[in-house]
């Protein structure tokens, strides 16, 4: 038995000796609660560290001390304000989205074919993907045929159109435009019937040849909407609207002849049209000449789209509306007439990245709820289909999920303002350089879409390490040589700074110290730690530590490991 406590004790006398001769603090001065975990770096690790870096106090500033961390005695406690959510809101009916979405034009259109006809469907038509003009004609031949509108790449059939045809076995398959031969063959090997429309005519061409087409199938020619080839920021609206009323889509633009277009506009028996472009982009004749013209322009997408919506709610297009991406283009024109045909639902636009005041206005007053959105899965960002899907262009539950995915921990994402919220948004108002009050407003929003990081300092220390900056008062967890996450923090005041300059995590205690109140210290240099504490000002008030509220500790420590570099600058 003595040999055994003999052994044992020269054991732990070689490794004070160790730990005394390679330099590492040693926690033994500090009482441990023997149940709560501490980790420190081993003698092996700590040799293979690099050496700090201690940047002097320059001329004026007192030492930093020789023991940073808090006093012992009576532990500090502030009251923290409630976080104020003080932006004006705009409402609207709320509801369960649908999302239909797809990795690229010819994808999303497949999603949306899926999704509006299920099972069969009498015709199908197919246009090229990457030509936005001739999936606008076919757009109107789709509408009014009742069809979906598939795309397909021009030179080969896209697998999942193959994959569409064999569920849809329509009786006839449109194929409109320029697609190849190849993609007729395709058709042919499902013994499907074929018919081209407008094959080796240019965009024009193609949408008169697809107005006769849906003439001679039923549809309602004495409408037609009349828009301009080279300015098609509304045609997504347009195949909606069309769509609706089983019109067809033609092009007119201000060099069209006014014979060709008298002519044509007889052999329709147009007798009214639908003019969704400027005066100065469409022929003059079509104004003085057309029996009716209605005429609906925009210069901005999103504009245009819901004075394109007003028009088709007075002529009974007033189901729920589907939003799509501006710049989702071809696609987009396959979910309008999706919406047109099957839902009688206008398309609307959304652009940047929340709801802009325009629509939200627009929903707010005709009390539209918004049934599903149309897109690439990452084109229309979270924070706006939150926004849609809650009624509410301020909702501050879309806003913290928002500032969750921007780095900074909100703790739940419950549309609650608790203390968390508080610290969270201290932080994201000091990295987007606002005034720091605790309070959410429409600054705080527009800040909110920039999503504004900062640039790590350091990159010398390497993709991954930890900065804090004193002048602004935070910690930033980098990753991957990026701004991963922000903390508010408290560092040293005047009479007791931080130290500045790179240094090594060497040790992490998961508990709280009962006297002096730090909580899950993170150590990086010589007693300076990173650390949970009652209170933690909006100024510098520490003995020299780095003060975060307990909620951000906790989900900083397991983030950062032994013998990561941190930088204070």
């Amino acid at each position: 038995m003595l040999a055994i406590c003999y052994t044992r004790v020269r054991r732990v006398l070689v490794l004070i000796a160790v730990v005394s001769l390679l330099g590492v603090p040693s926690a033994a001065a500090e009482p441990v609660d023997e149940h709560s975990p501490v980790v420190r770096a081993s003698a092996v690790e700590w040799a293979s560290f690099a050496a700090d870096e201690v940047i002097a106090p320059a001329a004026g500033e007192v030492a930093p001390p020789s023991d940073p961390t808090e006093p012992t005695g009576q532990i500090e406690a502030a009251t923290v304000p409630e976080a104020l959510i003080a932006a004006s809101s705009r409402r609207w009916p709320s509801g369960r989205l649908t999302r239909v979405h797809g990795s690229d034009q010819v994808a999303i259109a497949s999603a949306v074919a899926r999704r509006g006809w299920p099972r069969r469907a009498r015709y199908a038509v197919l246009a090229t993907a990457d030509r936005r003009v001739e999936a606008l004609a076919a757009a109107g031949l789709a509408g009014a045929v009742r069809a979906p509108l598939l795309l397909t790449p021009r030179l080969r059939m896209a697998g999942s159109v193959v994959r569409d045809l064999r569920r849809l076995r329509p009786r006839r398959v449109f194929v409109v435009g320029s697609p190849g031969r190849a993609v007729a063959r395709a058709v042919r090997r499902l013994r499907l019937p074929l018919t081209r429309v407008g094959a080796g005519q240019r965009a024009p061409g193609v949408a008169w040849a697809a107005a006769r087409t849906a003439r001679r199938l039923g549809a309602d020619t004495r409408t037609l909407v009349v828009v301009n080839g080279r300015s098609l920021h509304s045609a997504a609206s347009a195949a909606a609207l069309a769509a609706h009323g089983r019109h067809p889509i033609v092009f007119a633009g201000r060099g069209t002849r006014r014979a060709v277009l008298r002519n044509r506009l007889a052999e329709l028996r147009t007798r009214k049209v639908i003019v969704l472009a400027g005066r100065g982009q469409i022929s003059g004749w079509l104004f003085r000449r057309a029996a009716r013209v209605r005429r609906v322009h925009r210069f901005q997408a999103e504009r245009a789209a819901t004075a394109i919506a007003d028009l088709g709610r007075r002529r009974g297009l007033a189901g729920s509306p589907v939003v799509v991406r501006a710049g989702d283009q071809t696609a987009a024109v396959a979910a309008g007439v999706w919406a047109g045909a099957r839902k009688s639902a206008p398309l609307l636009v959304v652009s940047g990245r929340m709801v802009s005041d325009h629509l939200a206005s627009w929903l707010a007053l005709r009390r539209a709820r918004v049934s599903a959105v149309v897109g690439r899965a990452d084109a229309v960002p979270r924070l706006t289909v939150c926004q849609l899907g809650a009624g509410q262009d301020r909702s501050w539950r879309c806003a913290e999920g928002e500032l969750a995915r921007q780095g900074y921990n909100t703790g739940r994402v419950d549309g609650r303002t608790d203390r968390q919220t508080v610290w969270a948004v201290y932080a994201f108002q000091k990295v987007a350089g606002l005034r720091v009050d605790g309070r959410f407003g429409q600054r705080e929003w527009r800040a909110l879409a920039r999503n504004r990081r900062l640039p790590a300092r350091r990159p010398d220390l390497g993709a991954n390490h930890v900065e804090i900056d004193l002048r602004r008062q935070l910690i930033l967890l980098i990753r991957d040589g990026h701004m991963a996450h922000a903390f508010h923090t408290s560092t040293g005041k005047p009479s007791t700074p931080t130290i500045r300059g790179a240094f090594t995590v060497y040790e992490k205690r998961g508990y709280r110290q009962p006297w002096n109140g730090i909580y899950k210290g993170i150590f990086w240099h010589g007693g300076y730690a990173i650390h949970g504490y009652p209170s933690v000002p909006l100024y510098p008030a520490s003995h020299g530590c780095n003060r975060t509220y307990d909620g951000d500790q906790d989900f900083l420590w397991p983030k950062v490991f032994i013998g990561e570099r941190v930088a204070v600058y």
